[in-house]
């Protein structure tokens, strides 16, 4: 009678536990169980097999890397591994023994899993540190896990400092963190690190076929390389993003289903957008957006990733990598400059910070803000190459922009990023000084930033005057500023130059600095009443304090 209660309490138990796994989310069903099992990092996995393998297993590890690539798991299995009653002869864990399964089944007390994002202060660490002065009581080794550690504050982690460095001999630290450059470097040098890299799509694209295998469900391999490639490297978000599509229950897991889930813009759509741009016609291509995006009610934010990807794929494809997948405009982007291009993801990265309460706008501003910067005109051919014709041209000084005109040869407009003069940077050399004292007669105040770095040609042409200070560029880029050097920059040398500001680099930065201080100094020996206090106010952007 009892065996037949017996046997009936384990069917029962093991019903229970089959309906408990069943209604696990993937990532916790299919978690790794032994280090042969974890995904993408055989470096991690190498060292620690040998670690437990040899006995030469450490008093303090430090796991860092990207969200969902296995940092926590394999905490668990080392937990196991050091702990294990008969480890294999490659270091892992049997998972059959009194340890191993009173640690699988978080019954064993000897395993302490800490959360830092929440148990954060120095009163938690305490608790970590009395928890561990005992003595195991199931297993070899007291093994303590802190997730999220660099969530600690100052003062836990001083608390901590001293027990990494001497803790008990039967204790074992496993931290693991996705933001290591905000653990204390005295918490780090005290702990061996091994750091987790993001996994490659190959990767994610084999681990969710082999689920979906042993979920009874066939994924395309294309389906699968779509989820891959939206989830940033993250195994967890993958499978997450498979677990959605395994609730449809359809059998058969295609592209488009992937597409519906994860909300993607058709890449065709995306193809379409561009090749309606390339041909210069702005209505076409706000009127396909507005019929096949906006009214469709797609996700204006996935569609502006989607074109961002594809802008970076074209400029790829400029670059000279031309065995990438997806480019459909093959003959269109031959006629593309590369600057054009990078000009385009420039003004989509800068639309995309800005705050507007219509989504569509957006992608309005992104397309009425490109035909703008490139002078385009409606209708007109947008990377068709442009002949320049030297003779009658007239130069367009607020745009910086060249129009060529030859009788019965109509009018065509030069690509901004194109350069306007045959300067070299000896030519300017020779000039500059007439050219400060000519500036200096208009306007004394700029012509003393002029003095206080350095400068040198972009690949676009333009004069770029390397500052110390963000104050001194702002004020070489104010608008009234820009024209006039603009301006008397065509009156010394005879050509046409914008003269722009930008921080100089950091190693170069205190030189520019001390050359600044110097001329301030010189500026000062020479000056006559408070002019000179206030032309250090108007540079500096400062206020007299009485």
């Amino acid at each position: 009678m009892n065996n037949n209660l017996s046997k009936k309490e384990d069917r029962v138990l093991l019903d229970l536990d089959c309906f408990v796994m069943s209604n696990l989310v993937l990532y916790r069903k299919y978690r790794s169980m032994s280090f042969d099992e974890v995904v993408g990092q055989e470096s991690v996995v190498k060292t620690l097999k040998r670690a437990v393998e040899t006995g030469q297993v450490g008093h303090a590890y430090l796991l860092s890397g990207p969200r969902g690539v296995g940092k926590t798991s394999v905490a668990r299995i080392l937990s196991r591994a050091v702990n294990c009653e008969s480890i294999d002869g490659g270091g892992n864990p049997c998972n059959q023994c009194r340890s191993c399964k009173s640690l699988l089944a978080q019954s064993n007390l000897d395993l302490i899993e800490v959360d830092a994002a929440s148990h954060r202060g120095i009163d938690d660490v305490r608790f970590l540190q009395e928890g561990m002065s005992f003595a195991p009581t199931q297993s070899k080794k007291k093994v303590i896990i802190v997730d999220e550690v660099h969530m600690l504050t100052r003062e836990a982690f001083n608390a901590l400092l001293k027990t990494l460095e001497e803790p008990p001999e039967h204790a074992v630290f496993i931290l693991a963190t996705t933001e290591i450059e905000r653990v204390p470097e005295t918490v780090v040098s005290r702990c061996q690190c091994f750091f987790f890299r993001r996994l490659s799509q190959k990767d994610i694209t084999n681990h969710l076929i082999d689920i979906a295998r042993r979920e009874n469900v066939v994924i395309e391999e294309e389906a699968a390389m779509y989820i891959a490639a939206s989830v940033s490297g993250s195994m967890r978000d993958a499978l997450g993003v498979l677990g959605q599509l395994l609730i449809m229950d359809m059998g058969e897991i295609g592209k488009s289903e992937v597409m519906q889930v994860l909300g993607i813009v058709d890449e065709k759509i995306i193809w379409e957008i561009w090749r309606l741009f390339f041909t210069g016609s702005i209505v076409k291509v706000l009127k396909f957006y507005y019929q096949q995006v906006n009214d469709k009610g797609v996700d204006l934010f996935r569609f502006m990733s989607g074109l961002e990807d594809s802008l970076r794929r074209m400029i790829l494809y400029k670059d000279g990598l031309k065995g990438g997948k997806g480019i459909e405009l093959m003959s269109e982007l031959e006629k593309v400059e590369i600057g054009n291009l990078v000009l385009m993801l420039e003004i989509l990265e800068e639309v995309k910070k800005r705050k507007f309460e219509i989504d569509s706008l957006y992608f309005e501003m992104f397309v009425n803000k490109c035909f703008l910067e490139l002078n385009l005109s409606e209708g007109e051919k947008i990377f068709e190459e442009k002949k320049i014709v030297e003779e009658n041209r007239t130069v367009v000084a607020a745009k910086d922009v060249e129009v060529v005109e030859k009788s019965g040869a109509g009018v065509n407009v030069e690509n901004k990023l194109k350069k306007s003069h045959n300067l070299t940077r000896d030519q300017v050399k020779d000039k500059w000084g007439v050219f400060v004292e000519r500036v200096k007669s208009k306007k004394p105040v700029l012509s003393s930033v002029l003095g206080m770095g350095t400068y040198d040609f972009s690949r676009s042409g333009d004069l770029v005057l390397f500052l110390p200070y963000s104050l001194q560029v702002n004020q070489i880029n104010e608008s009234e500023n820009s024209k006039l050097l603009f301006d008397v920059f065509r009156e010394v040398y005879g050509e046409s130059c914008r003269v722009v500001g930008e921080l100089g680099r950091k190693e170069d930065k205190q030189k520019m600095q001390d050359r600044s201080k110097q001329k301030m100094d010189n500026d000062m020996k020479h000056a006559t009443g408070d002019r000179i206090i206030e032309d250090v106010v108007e540079i500096f952007d400062g206020e007299i304090i009485e």
